[in-house]
């Protein structure tokens, strides 16, 4: 093993660690992984064969650049792009370790981060290294620059104002928790009633981008229509922990869709921010050293990038999961095969003739006449869709999730289309299809040894054959 793969060995076995440290530096994970990859370019272009304790050396390098982007945050007053709504990081069942515990612990919810957001940078780091991760103040000390003796005192200070503070916010916590749960009950029993009782008078329910894509309105304002949009709707929403307080998520199948924040003012919901999360592309490589795996036990959302990863990465090109030849196959065969998931458990596939490609990651088909796929999308939304060429016999599995849309700029546009082309069928809705992976489909006959041009040829004369109403058993060879 190589040096540089020795080091980013060692660097992956405490990016957790390092991660954690810079969220409750920090309190926003687009800024904690900044710092985190800061380590690593600083880690990858020095000497560290008289480094002891690597991971002791990362986690200063760590606090010391979080440190400075305090520093310039307090100095400038800028918000980061992610400031106005903080990104979530959701609580799921199965074994976590003491520094997932440290990200997403009650006691780092948003509240607790507003108030470590009054202390000083120094006192910030003092009291977060000292009393989270018990790192010693003669380190703090040269860290910040100062006396160990004055080191102790900031961490001291700190504490102070976190203990004062701790009686409320653990009080406000459960108050928070009982009203997040009522309008849990009142939204799936429906009951209009309820959910005014909770909501504040001039409550906004705010969806971010990739909900509006789907059809969700970008703002909703006033008790009465975040009631309405929210009564009976809340079937396959669970309480959960958002940033170590209350909140929700949607996780219809068991796979988490959407999360949803909630500001509570005076026992009342005054705000509501509805997040769409992604999921990691099943099978995907991922990149080790700079880049790193995604923590498996965090929800991650949307991929925001902060000031400092945009400067860095302005030059990086988004490559989206479609590539030019499954589009030319889709746009070529229009036919694909939609597999879903019934209610009792068991497969359903059905024929789409209006498979299409979005963008560079949605396919998209018309609900003409497909009850049964729409009923069980809306039930499940795990979808399959298979577009085979049937003259090459290759093609595509594309999977993921899906949206059926009834409303929205998305099935505005598309209906507006078929209209355009003349198309005169009932457009009853749009399905909207994520795509998270995709793979080939290749016949056997490729495994043996035969050529495309041998299958094409074959194929032909098998179609030209069974259209001319002929005996359509035209060869041998094995599809």
């Amino acid at each position: 093993m190589g040096e540089h793969d020795w080091l980013a060995r060692r660097f992956e076995e405490n990016r957790t660690h390092l991660r954690a440290v810079g969220y409750r530096m920090l309190g926003s994970l687009s800024e904690a992984d900044d710092a985190v990859q800061e380590a690593w370019f600083r880690l990858s272009r020095s000497d560290t064969s008289d480094v002891d304790n690597l991971g002791g050396w990362l986690t200063t390098v760590v606090a010391r650049v979080s440190l400075d982007m305090l520093r310039s945050r307090k100095s400038r007053r800028e918000e980061s792009l992610d400031a106005q709504v903080a990104e979530p990081i959701v609580r799921r069942t199965g074994g976590i370790d003491p520094e997932h515990e440290a990200i997403m612990a009650d006691s780092v919810g948003a509240a607790l981060l507003v108030i470590l957001d009054t202390l000083a940078p120094a006192e910030r780091l003092a009291f977060v290294l000292h009393d989270t991760f018990d790192v010693p103040f003669d380190e703090i000390a040269a860290i910040l620059g100062r006396s160990t003796a004055a080191a102790r005192q900031l961490a001291s200070r700190g504490r102070r104002r976190i203990k004062a503070a701790a009686p409320d916010l653990h009080a406000d916590l459960t108050r928070r928790r009982e009203v997040v749960d009522a309008f849990l009950a009142a939204s799936r029993d429906g009951d209009f009633d309820a959910l005014l009782a909770l909501l504040d008078p001039d409550v906004v329910l705010w969806a971010d981008r990739a909900a509006v894509y789907a059809g969700a309105l970008k703002e909703v304002r006033g008790a009465p229509a975040v009631a309405t949009t929210f009564s009976g709707r809340a079937r396959f929403a669970q309480p959960t922990l958002v940033n170590g307080a209350p909140g929700a998520v949607r996780d219809p199948g068991g796979r988490p869709r959407v999360v949803f924040s909630f500001t509570i003012t005076r026992g009342k919901i005054v705000e509501i921010h509805q997040t769409t999360l992604t999921s990691a592309v099943e099978g995907a490589d991922r990149e080790h050293g700079a880049g790193g795996p995604e923590d498996d036990n965090v929800v991650q959302p949307s991929r925001r990038v902060s000031p400092t990863a945009a400067r860095r990465c302005s030059e990086e090109v988004t490559v989206g999961i479609l590539t030019d030849d499954m589009k030319r196959v889709v746009k070529e065969q229009r036919l694909g095969f939609i597999a879903t998931v019934c209610p009792d458990g068991t497969p359903n596939l059905s024929p789409k003739g209006t498979t299409a490609v979005w963008d560079d990651n949605h396919l998209i088909f018309v609900d003409i006449r497909s009850p049964g796929t729409v009923a069980n999308l809306r039930q499940n939304p795990a979808i399959e869709i298979n577009v085979v060429d049937q003259v090459s016999r290759k093609g595509y599995r594309f999977k993921g999730t899906a949206e059926v849309l009834t409303a929205g700029p998305v099935f505005d546009q598309v209906l507006a289309s078929r209209r355009a082309r003349g198309a005169e069928n009932c457009m009853r809705a749009l399905v909207l299809m994520i795509v998270e992976r995709a793979l080939p489909i290749t016949s056997p006959a490729y495994d043996l040894g035969v050529s495309e041009d041998e299958l094409r040829a074959h194929y032909r004369r098998y179609w030209e054959t069974l259209w001319s109403a002929g005996d359509p058993d035209g060869g041998t060879l094995e599809a």
